[in-house]
């Protein structure tokens, strides 16, 4: 009896472990894209930083 529970106990493991591994995998693919927009946002306002400094300083 005690086989089969280590058994089970051991299928809901790998089956725990691949549901984290997919979470985590879902997680950082979002993270990654919230970090590119991000940087992108920052490009588009050190732009406009330069562009509005600049006629401010002609």
């Amino acid at each position: 009896m005690n086989f089969i529970k280590t058994k089970i106990y051991e299928f809901f493991a790998q089956i725990f472990q691949e549901l984290i591994e997919e979470n985590n995998q879902k997680l950082k693919a979002e993270n990654d894209a919230y970090l590119k927009q991000k940087d992108e946002k920052i490009k588009f306002l050190e732009e406009e930083i330069k562009t509005v400094l600049g006629k401010v300083l002609m």
